[in-house]
Parts: structure tokens; sequence; C-alpha cells
């Protein structure tokens, strides 16, 4: 009996391989180019981000996963803190969520007290505004700009 061997990729490692990344990047831009890529950081090997950058496409990654542990109001609490301060350290920031209840919860009472300080907007307005301002896209991350 002669086992067929089988190779399992998870989508989190799969963003850790070069190889694999640069087809799929390169393949989105010559589907579409105007598209943009958001890596959202699932493992801290990932390269996706870069060979996003390498094959053409605007890129942006995440800096904050906001409900890692999205029971635990605090700890969503701190990690909205942790996104704020990061952007008005930076001058920008990315932060990523699942539509968990709490999560949604808390973007829902804090966001518009925190739109005095804060300009947030989509990804594709942050990439056509770093463009407009000539700042490089592809070099930095940005979301949550800081006005």
């Amino acid at each position: 009996v002669k086992e067929k061997s089988s190779i399992i990729i998870k989508r989190s490692h799969l963003t850790e391989i070069s190889y694999l990344m640069r087809p799929i990047m390169e393949s989105i831009k010559a589907y579409r180019s105007q598209l943009y890529f958001l890596d959202s950081v699932t493992t801290s090997r990932s390269v996706a981000h870069i060979e996003a950058i390498n094959s053409g496409l605007d890129s942006v990654k995440r800096d904050v996963f906001l409900d890692n542990e999205h029971t635990n109001p605090e700890s969503i609490k701190f990690q909205l803190d942790l996104w704020l301060n990061k952007a008005r350290d930076t001058g920008s920031a990315v932060a990523i969520g699942h539509p968990h209840p709490g999560t949604m919860a808390l973007l829902t009472k804090n966001l518009p007290l925190f739109e005095k300080n804060f300009r947030f907007m989509r990804i594709s307005q942050l990439i056509s505004a770093a463009k407009t301002a000539n700042r490089s896209v592809k070099s930095q991350s940005y979301l949550s700009k800081l006005e």
C-alpha cells in the first residue's frame, strides 16, 4: 500500500512563503492593477506586504489587532488605546478586528469621541491621500490619519 503525501498549508502560513505569495500578488496586479493588498499580519513572518510591493501593488499592513481576546472588553479597550496612541505618535496606524458584539459595541461607543482628533478613512482613501501627499504608501503603514 502506497500512501499519497499531501501538503496542508494554513492560510496564515501561506503568507510566510515568498515563492507562493509572489505569483499571487503578480496575478492580482495583472488582473486589476488598481487593487491593493492589506496584510493582516496574522503571522509575524508574513512576507505578503513585501511581495505585494515588489509586484507593484499598493499595500498596507495592520499595526494593531483589536479583538484577539474578543470576550474581554478590557483587552479590546487596551488595543483601541494602543491603536490611537500609535496613530498619534507616528501619524497613522492600521487596526483590524472582527465584527464580534463586544468589538462593535466598543467601537460604536468610542469612535465618535475620537473624531475630534483623528480622521478615520477607508484603506483606499488612505492610499489615495498618501499618494497625493507624495508619500510612499509602499514604505509605510497607514490608516486613521491623525489630523
